[in-house]
């Protein structure tokens, strides 16, 4: 798509939402999905169907929604910052604003990583609302892919093929790390490993090594050598129970897992607290400043309400809409949000949904404490092209897809 067509296409939808937006939005529960198109190079994102919000709130910040209706990890209240907090002798304290699951995942390494009997490390989290209830942390449809939207090749292009490999070998510990932490803390947020088809409305480039009979081919293969595997219409077909005339090809990727965001935002969060972590809600950072003499500079971060903590390192990861000119003036005018609308169907009978189960959840005694779910058998994550760029998912409903 051209840029003058994505241009043309965000006044189109633009226009459209203003003029739809008293109009009710809801949809039903339990059959997970996302629909977006994603325009310059991923900073900005338009959407295709609207925020589903019911009008019972799940507490006092957010919105009822599956996860909140369906997470295994208690929601834990916590106070807010009432007193300003100066650093203690022979203490290193950092603060990191945001409690999501980067600012979670930043505090749970430090406090890992904790050897210097020396010197202590104080780490503090400041979180604008409470934990999980807003941002993609608990809200997001809960995939779990290793690698980054930018194509290694184009990354290669842009920085070196030894600087591309090193991003996403990261992605590839950082998801290992994730299911070690779920383990060793106990977080239940319902893994699923079924793996992802990405499926094509494009016909398949065929080159002249790869024989003319490769579309009679009706199961996955194991190949050691690549991470995803190439698939052909009738292999979509038998791994989404779709139409094979829609789809002309696809990728089986059979590393990615589905979980429950909020469960895993929560989970860490408790996490976080058994190794030390203070964690602030309803606490808005809202200014970072510099204090103290040269050699002894540290950093003053200070709250809406008017208190302040210091400190000797910040670590912002803050969602866009909380980045002010005050935290990072930088920040603030390069980041953008990104709005990802979801919805979900009523309850399904196993036989009604048209993703056929493929085994057993490789994830089964990780992540869950439900027995019935044990027994469930995985079903492949989808996504495709059709239009805009779509995913869905088979999530769990607590017993209600059974027959």
């Amino acid at each position: 798509m051209t840029k003058t067509n994505h241009t043309t296409l965000f006044r189109t939808i633009w226009n459209k939402s203003k003029s739809n937006s008293s109009s009710p939005r809801r949809c039903k529960l339990f059959l997970y999905g996302a629909t977006t198109t994603t325009l310059a190079f991923g900073l900005l994102t338009l959407d295709f169907c609207a925020p589903t919000q019911l009008d019972t709130p799940s507490d006092k910040k957010g919105f009822k929604t599956y996860w909140t209706d369906t997470c295994q990890e208690p929601p834990i209240p916590r106070p807010p910052l009432l007193r300003s907090l100066s650093c203690k002798h022979n203490t290193h304290h950092v603060v990191i604003i945001g409690g999501g699951m980067a600012g979670l995942h930043t505090a749970l390494s430090l406090a890992e990583q904790q050897k210097s009997p020396k010197t202590k490390i104080q780490i503090t989290i400041l979180e604008s609302s409470s934990i999980g209830t807003t941002g993609a942390s608990g809200l997001s449809k809960g995939l779990v892919v290793s690698g980054i939207q930018v194509p290694q090749e184009d990354l290669a292009f842009r920085y070196g093929e030894t600087i591309a490999s090193e991003i996403y070998n990261l992605t590839y510990q950082a998801q290992e790390c994730l299911l070690r932490r779920i383990e060793l803390y106990g977080i239940q947020c319902r893994l699923e490993g079924g793996g992802l088809v990405e499926a094509s409305i494009h016909a398949p480039f065929l080159s002249e090594e790869q024989p003319d009979d490769a579309a009679d081919c009706t199961t996955i293969e194991e190949e050691e050598e690549e991470e995803c595997e190439e698939l052909n219409a009738t292999q979509v077909q038998n791994l989404l129970g779709t139409n094979p005339s829609l789809y002309k090809c696809g990728e089986y990727d059979d590393s990615c897992i589905g979980c429950d965001p909020l469960g895993l935002t929560r989970g860490l969060a408790r996490a976080c607290e058994s190794c030390g972590v203070k964690i602030y809600e309803d606490t808005e950072a809202i200014e970072i400043e510099r204090i103290g003499e040269k050699k002894r500079r540290m950093f003053r971060v200070t709250t809406k309400n008017g208190k302040y903590i210091d400190c000797h390192d910040v670590v912002l990861c803050s969602g866009a809409t909380h980045i002010s000119p005050k935290l990072s003036s930088y920040l603030h005018h390069a980041v953008v949000p990104i709005y990802t609308y979801m919805g979900v169907t009523e309850p399904l009978l196993e036989s009604e949904c048209p993703i056929p189960p493929i085994g057993r959840n490789k994830y089964a005694a990780t992540g869950t404490k439900s027995d019935d779910e044990k027994k469930v058998k995985s079903r492949p994550m989808g996504g495709d092209d059709f239009v805009c760029l779509n995913y869905w998912r088979c999530a769990p409903s607590e017993g209600k897809n059974k027959q």
